[in-house]
């Protein structure tokens, strides 16, 4: 890999996403490549012109070049689980278990488990990733939105975060239908799929979901499930040379 030298893009542009518009500024890239990895940091501020209140933040990076020799592409990232912190309110929750299994360098698995003993009618998810900076510090990253998720499942709302969020759902959970549910519920084998996410810069980020039952008058607090991600450039085995 060569060093590309210290450079400063300042980038403006305009997305339109059905009824919403976008409009992205400020888009700093500082990109510099140490002999041993490639950081990319970006900083972001993203202003909705729509008279929406809604906030969704649309991702459109597929590919982030930085100059003519070096292009960091989105089929070279993996998001690897590093972390999994599972809490629960024990008057709603009970027997609460998460666990992570490492498969290879650039994937590892989580396996969760829990018993609703009050059935949840109506859960809202609030979803926020932080980002680890280089004081070891969690700092907010681009994603702080609330979701229902009945009105995910019947098509109500298409947020996409949401619709992420439900597609997970189906694939390694036995949440497979719309509320209200309870009994045992378990995740098996599950990961974040990079087809289903947009490309993130690299480096560790917290996955936070804070998961709530809400009627018409009260809000009552469920859990909350912590992942902690690595995102990174796909470790290649090395074969030794037959002898």
């Amino acid at each position: 890999m060569n060093a590309i030298p210290d450079q400063t893009h300042v980038l403006t542009t305009s997305i339109i996403a059905g009824n919403y518009n976008f409009a992205i500024k400020n888009i700093l890239i500082f990109a510099y490549a140490p002999p041993s990895k490639l950081i990319v940091e970006f900083t972001l501020r993203i202003q909705i012109l729509s008279t929406m209140q809604t906030e969704l933040l649309l991702l459109q990076f597929l590919c982030f070049c930085l100059d003519e020799r070096q292009v960091l592409c989105d089929d070279q990232l993996v998001y690897k689980m590093t972390n999994i912190e599972c809490q629960g309110n024990p008057d709603r929750v009970k027997n609460i278990s998460c666990s992570l299994k490492a498969i290879n360098w650039n994937k590892a698995i989580a396996n969760m488990d829990c018993y609703l003993s009050v059935p949840l009618r109506n859960p809202v998810i609030r979803l926020q990733l932080f980002q680890r900076d280089y004081a070891n510090q969690w700092k907010p990253f681009l994603v702080d939105v609330s979701f229902n998720v009945n009105d995910v499942i019947s098509r109500r709302s298409f947020l996409p975060y949401g619709v992420i969020m439900w597609k997970c759902l189906q694939r390694f959970t036995n949440v497979n239908h719309s509320f209200p549910i309870s009994g045992h519920l378990f995740a098996r084998n599950g990961y974040l799929d990079t087809s289903l996410v947009p490309p993130f810069p690299i480096g560790i980020y917290q996955l936070s979901f804070v998961f709530v039952d809400k009627n018409s008058t009260v809000s009552e607090h469920i859990g909350t499930v912590k992942f902690y991600i690595q995102s990174m450039l796909t470790v290649k085995s090395k074969k030794r040379p037959k002898s």
